[in-house]
Formats: C-alpha cells, structure tokens, sequence
C-alpha cells in the first residue's frame, strides 16, 4: 500500500501534472550596484535637464538675473549715497535757516530797544529843554519821573532822572539813596540801597551838569509788589539829602 503512494507521488512530481520548472540566470551583486548607479544617474541628469528647461521656457536666464541684481545693487548704492548727501545738506540748510533767524530775532530785539530808547531820549530832551528854559531855582536839585518796572520773577528795575536846574551848568557829584517798601503775603518789608545791596552803589553814584539817568536792578523775593520808593540825593561832603522825594507805586 505504501509502494503505491510512493509511486502516484512520484507521478506528480515527474508526470504531465508535475510543477513547472523555472531557469534564473544569477548576476552578481557588483553588477547590480552598477546598474541601479546608471539608473540613477540617468533618472537625475532627466530631472535637472528637465529644471533647466522649464527655466529656459519660462523667460529666465541666470546670467541676465545676476546682470539684473547688480544693476539693482549699484542702484540702491547710488540712492543710498545720494540720500545721505541730501540728509547732509538739509541738516546744514537747516541749521543755516536757525542762525538766520536767531540772527533777525536778535536785530529785531535789537531795533526795537534802539527805538525805545531813541522814544525816551527824545522825551528826556524835551522835558529837559522846558525845564532849563522854565523858571526853575538855580542849581535845585529834583527827581523827576521815577518808575519801578517787574524784570522777571525776583528782580524790578528802578529808573528816574536827577536833574539840576539853572542854566548855568554847575558840575553836580553825590550818591543817591533808595528805599523800597516791599509788601508779600500781606507782610511789608524794607529795602536800602546800596546798603541792602553793596553791588547797586556804582549805579547809584551821582556825576553830572544837567541831568543823569539812573537804571539799576535790584533784587526782590519772588512774588514780592513794590508799594513806595524813596528817593534820596546826597551831596558829596553832606550828610544830609538835598532832596527826598517819595512815589506811591500802584
């Protein structure tokens, strides 16, 4: 029994019903590295040919755009450069037109007190033409047109004129005294000059024939009115003033 399997397994294997029989030829594996190499290389020269040719297709040229970024490099130097010489001399123009105007600020100023003073001279002249012209005592001595102004927070400027009557002409030399009734925060306080303030004595040095102008600073504490001003002429060798004239200030 076991003879016959044998035989009909054998039939299989050998007969008309047995598998077919397949014949590989064996390459070796250097070639097959070689092959897949080629194929390789083949498959990435395609592809980049094929880059190149797109590009080419649709208008783009490497040499022209590097001819083209150039150009646009030179260009944005040149701006850059002409940018910078354009800022230079804006800043220059500008600084021009500063000094100009502060230059013109400064001549109007100055103008504008030439005129003042101009206006004031030719009113001290021709208040002084009818005083010597006028009936006024030989050699009296006056005070005339004493103002106190505000010049900034903690100074005033006091001015008046001292005037000599007469026609006559005598050299007068003195010192002038002043005193400030100071009112601040309801409370009244007294200023004496130059006493109070050594560095006013010079402005307040009397030497003159007809008449002399006094203009001096005199220093106050902030927010502090000036209510009355005192006026005092001293002769030089006399202890007591030739004249004394109080004004009530608003």
């Amino acid at each position: 029994m076991s003879l016959l399997k044998r035989l009909k397994q054998l039939r299989k294997h050998f007969g008309v019903s047995a598998p077919k029989l397949s014949v590989k030829t064996h390459i070796a594996w250097p070639w097959r590295a070689l092959g897949l190499s080629c194929v390789v290389a083949i498959v990435g020269w395609m592809v980049w040919t094929g880059f190149d040719a797109g590009r080419l297709l649709g208008g783009f040229y490497k040499s022209e755009a590097e001819e083209r970024r150039t150009q646009l490099e030179t260009q944005v130097a040149s701006l850059s450069q002409e940018n910078r010489q354009l800022s230079s001399r804006l800043t220059r123009l500008e600084s021009e037109a500063q000094m100009a105007k502060g230059a013109q600020d400064s001549l109007t100023r100055q103008a504008l007190m030439l005129q003042t003073e101009n206006t004031q001279l030719k009113e001290e002249l021709s208040y002084l033409q009818q005083l010597v012209s006028g009936n006024s005592k030989e050699g009296a001595i006056t005070v005339q047109r004493a103002t106190v102004e505000r010049d900034g927070s903690e100074q005033v400027r006091v001015r008046m004129l001292v005037v000599q009557g007469g026609a006559k002409g005598v050299p007068f030399t003195g010192q002038l005294s002043i005193g400030l009734e100071l009112q601040q925060d309801g409370k009244r306080q007294h200023l004496n000059l130059p006493e109070d303030q050594p560095e006013t004595a010079m402005a307040l040095k009397l030497n003159f024939t007809y008449y002399q102008r006094i203009d001096v600073a005199v220093k106050v504490a902030p927010g502090a009115g000036v209510r009355t001003l005192q006026a005092r002429v001293f002769q030089t060798g006399s202890a007591e003033p030739r004249v004394t004239q109080t004004v009530n200030l608003p």
